[in-house]
């Protein structure tokens, strides 16, 4: 009886294959998006929790809203890519705004977010 190391060994090469592709594909998951996130803080660098941030997508119109943390954090999580704007408000204090933010996959965009008391 003669055993055939070729069978073993061919479906042991498509099994690996099978496997490598499954691994590429949810390792490249999370490259699909992208965040923006970042933290509000008056004049005095002050944390300012509260703050109302709006986040705009600028070719689809669609937004989000989130309010800082207790920390003054905030964070907007799988983001597609493209061209987005912020603003955001509080009373008490001036709107902010910015535009032309890039989001690119699976990078963190940091815009912080200064709040000047209102006059």
């Amino acid at each position: 009886m003669e055993y055939d190391f070729r069978r073993k060994v061919a479906f042991l090469g498509l099994a690996l294959l099978v496997l490598s592709l499954f691994v590429t594909t949810i390792a490249q998951a999370d490259e699909l998006y992208g965040r923006i996130g970042g933290v509000a803080t008056d004049t005095t660098v002050a944390v300012v929790p509260g703050v109302a941030v709006k986040l705009t997508n600028s070719s689809t119109g669609i937004t989000q809203e989130i309010v800082t943390g207790s920390d003054g954090g905030y964070a907007f999580v799988n983001l597609k890519p493209g061209t987005y704007e912020i603003s955001a408000t509080k009373t008490g204090f001036k709107a902010f705004s910015v535009k032309g933010i890039q989001v690119e996959p699976n990078q963190i965009f940091v815009q912080n977010v200064p709040m000047e008391g209102a006059r």
